[in-house]
């Protein structure tokens, strides 16, 4: 046997099987089967959370003939319009207001999303890796769980995966076909989750740097994909602008979420808590204190008066506000709580041991997924160098708009594609014997791992302690 031979006999594992396909077919029944039998336990669940409850309001005005209201002659810009308008699209397909039926939509796109993390995966890094990636974001349990919730996580990751795969295409094909879909694509992502449309701002310039075509070329391209953006929110703006009388993008939480973030009664942990506080310490009271005629106004106009509060605040407490940042950027990357807390709270009530199995799947899923993402970001460098930007950008403006907000871990899900890619590269082309000579690297990995688990360790010890030992004590643990 050659060297070569030899060698390649050593690296057979890191391959794409030939019968890659027929793995991923087997990913993706195996991944029906478990959200399926889940799909079958909650036909008689309803609604519990607030999010989704709005949400099915909203949906019900528009199949109504209300328009996007919350009411009949009650117009409204709180929520972005697009999973709204889907659920009331799948009532009126199947004739009835069926929670089942939309979850049943939600369990048929997270696995086209699975295949979209492998495709993903063969272009940045090798088919096997897409394929472990895909595996892993399949069976990714928070992942599994949201399909049964009327949250909007699901589409908006779709979204996502969609937009990051028709990006490295339009970049590899140079084609401008791809850069109206990866415009359009975002823009119905922006009018899911209004986290999108900042995420384009800072896209445009690294498109301009990484495409290879001249100058005027790299601005005719970054203008197709802000024109197919434009086409998709432009209607939506204008009709929040006219309504509220002040602009209005997407919606009009973002001010109030703000304010409610940083102001002086935000709670110091858990941030997003100050939606429930009431009286003097509501944000509200203030707003009713100082403007007497408040009643006239429009939520549009509310919100452009919370956001100026909340920039007043932040620049006359800096060092509250630093250390407020901090603490919400170590919540958002907290351990994922709402499925846990469902059942906490008695809104699922399933088995003993699937509490059990669930908490920990969720638990040391969320874990293995984000410190071998971690590492593999540092160790793993993608084939496709414009995918790792794709990452980057939208890990750094998620991360950043939520610690200066809320927070809140759930937002760290629409990272977990990425990081599950990055994961799978690790694991499948890592080469542990030259990982020596790598010293930088390694180093960045392992602080990154440490100060993860600084965050989770501070989590549980200090800030939800009393919350876990309620949540033992309630199943009997």
């Amino acid at each position: 046997m050659t060297t070569n031979e030899a060698a390649g006999s050593q690296q057979w594992w890191r391959r794409t099987p030939s019968n890659s396909m027929l793995w991923l077919y087997g990913v993706l029944l195996t991944g029906l089967a478990v959200r399926v039998l889940i799909w079958l336990q909650t036909g008689s669940t309803p609604l519990h959370i607030v999010d989704e409850n709005h949400y099915a309001r909203l949906a019900q005005n528009l199949l109504a003939g209300n328009g996007f209201a919350i009411g009949p002659g009650q117009p409204t810009s709180m929520r972005p319009p697009l999973y709204p308008s889907l659920i009331a699209s799948i009532w009126w397909l199947v004739g009835s207001e069926s929670l089942q039926a939309v979850r049943l939509f939600q369990i048929v796109l997270s696995l086209v999303n699975v295949v979209l993390i492998y495709s993903l995966g063969r272009m940045a890094f090798s088919g096997r890796a897409g394929l472990l990636a895909a595996a892993l974001f399949c069976f990714y349990p928070s992942y599994v769980g949201f399909a049964s919730l009327l949250y909007s996580e699901v589409v908006f990751l779709f979204l996502i995966s969609l937009a990051a795969l028709t990006y490295l295409l339009m970049i590899r094909k140079v084609s401008v076909l791809f850069a109206m879909l990866t415009g359009v694509i975002l823009g119905a992502a922006a009018l899911t989750r209004s986290v999108a449309w900042p995420f384009l701002l800072v896209l445009m310039p690294v498109l301009f740097f990484s495409i290879r075509v001249g100058i005027p070329r790299r601005l005719m391209f970054v203008f197709v994909v802000f024109l197919g953006f434009a086409l998709v929110v432009g209607p939506w703006s204008y009709r929040n602008t006219k309504l509220q009388g002040t602009f209005a993008l997407v919606d009009t939480m973002g001010g109030f979420n703000l304010m409610m973030g940083n102001y002086e009664h935000t709670p110091r942990n858990r941030a997003w808590d100050a939606v429930a506080l009431r009286g003097e310490l509501s944000w509200a009271h203030r707003l009713r204190q100082t403007e007497p005629d408040v009643r006239s106004w429009t939520d549009g106009q509310k919100e452009q008066w919370a956001r100026e509060q909340a920039k007043e605040f932040m620049l006359a407490n800096p060092g509250l506000t630093i250390e407020r940042f901090l603490i919400k950027f170590a919540n958002f990357w907290g351990m994922e709580r709402t499925i846990i807390a469902g059942w906490q709270r008695g809104y699922y009530i399933p088995p003993m041991w699937l509490v059990v199995l669930g908490t920990v799947a969720i638990v040391f899923g969320y874990v293995a997924v984000v410190t071998l993402g971690a590492a593999g970001l540092f160790l793993s460098r993608p084939v496709d160098l414009n995918f790792e930007r794709f990452a980057f950008v939208f890990a750094m403006v998620t991360c950043g708009l939520h610690s200066l907000v809320f927070g809140h871990p759930r937002y760290h899900l629409p990272l977990i594609p990425f990081l599950a890619l990055y994961s799978a590269a690790l694991i499948q082309h890592m080469d542990w014997r030259r990982l020596g000579e790598r010293r930088a690297a390694l180093v960045a990995a392992v602080l990154s791992i440490l100060l993860l688990s600084f965050i989770w360790a501070r989590e549980i010890l200090f800030v939800e302690g009393a919350r876990l030992t309620l949540f033992l004590e309630r199943f009997g643990l």
